[in-house]
């Protein structure tokens, strides 16, 4: 049954004029975004199969790909959906970027970039004096399951945006945290050159399953205060 063939007082819109968006059920929610269906269901069916199909949180998560592979998105449906999802993420951080004082408010800070991930991705938040973000850039391989840290552009990067101390992430998509012989060096070489142009690296932090491996805090690496 499409939208207009059901009695106007229980559209979804004229419900959430009527009484509000709290009174609306999930799928009429994502109904109202989604404007319209396709032609064999409504736009309450359609938004009903994504969240009995993917659930609210998976979908905030998808790309552009993967939205465009459920059958009746097409680019302008994914677009949209991909616009409020981001503004869902970026409004769910904005208490967490005052200031970056410790490992576990970095891992809540970060923790939406890596839920669902199954390769693994580099990132890194970029600070000021102060500890407050200046930028937060991904570093990825799309061809890849792993990436190496790119050591020459985290440095440009950190050049470019004045930035005066960085965090480094990554995660393992396997749910072990902790770091490889390899994570470990690479912590070292990158901490040694960001010294070298007064730029901290403050920690490297690893993601798993539910939980992060802080290589600062395990290794006691004795970082300097930010100059």
């Amino acid at each position: 049954m499409k939208i207009k063939e059901i009695e106007k007082s229980i559209r979804p819109r004229e419900k959430m004029i009527e009484y509000g968006a709290s009174y609306l059920t999930d799928s009429e929610l994502l109904a109202i975004i989604l404007s319209s269906g396709n032609k064999n269901e409504s736009a309450i069916d359609l938004a009903k199969r994504m969240i009995d199909e993917y659930g609210f949180k998976r979908l905030l998560y998808l790309n552009y790909q993967e939205l465009k592979k459920i059958k009746g998105i097409k680019e302008a449906k994914a677009t949209k959906l991909m616009a409020i999802f981001e503004i869902i993420r970026r409004v769910s951080k904005q208490d967490t970027t005052d200031s970056l004082n410790n490992p576990y408010i970095v891992y809540k800070y970060i923790i939406n970039e890596y839920i669902f991930k199954e390769e693994e991705q580099i990132a890194v938040i970029y600070l000021d004096k102060s500890k407050k973000v200046i930028s937060k850039k991904i570093y990825t391989d799309n061809e890849s399951t792993s990436v190496k840290i790119p050591k020459r552009k985290i440095v440009n990067d950190a050049i470019n945006y004045n930035s005066k101390a960085i965090y480094l992430i990554h995660n393992h998509p396997s749910g072990n945290v902790m770091p490889s012989d390899d994570d470990l060096e690479a912590t070292e070489e990158l901490f040694n050159i960001l010294y070298y142009v007064e730029v901290l690296l403050l920690d490297h932090i690893i993601i798993g399953k539910n939980n992060f491996y802080s290589i600062r805090e395990e290794k006691e690496y004795d970082i300097n205060e930010i100059k």
